[in-house]
């Protein structure tokens, strides 16, 4: 969305009145992406290959166990878990399958 429609909608927000998303479609935004000038499409590439290729410190996120580096299988079946429950239910509706 252009800073123009940002500040209409905020003016008419601000007046108290009702502001409603333009109707734009991805088409629309397909559409302006592929006819903006190449100097502006070049610059922003270059922007983000530079930010991208920056260095920046691993990101460590704190797990719930130990986690093995290469799948191995292990664990329980879930295809069995569901079974087991659908199998509960169906005893709590059914008594007689017990």
């Amino acid at each position: 969305m252009s800073s123009q429609l940002v500040f209409e909608r905020l003016h008419r927000a601000c007046l108290g009145e009702e502001t409603e998303m333009p109707n734009t479609t991805y088409r629309d935004y397909a559409w302006w992406v592929d006819k903006r000038p190449e100097k502006l499409q070049k610059r922003q590439e270059d922007y983000w290959r530079a930010r991208l290729l920056e260095d920046r410190e691993e990101l460590r996120l704190p797990t719930d166990r130990i986690r093995p580096g290469v799948f191995d299988g292990r664990g329980p079946d879930i295809i069995s878990i569901c079974r087991m429950r659908w199998r509960k239910r169906e005893e709590n509706f059914v008594p007689s399958s017990r």
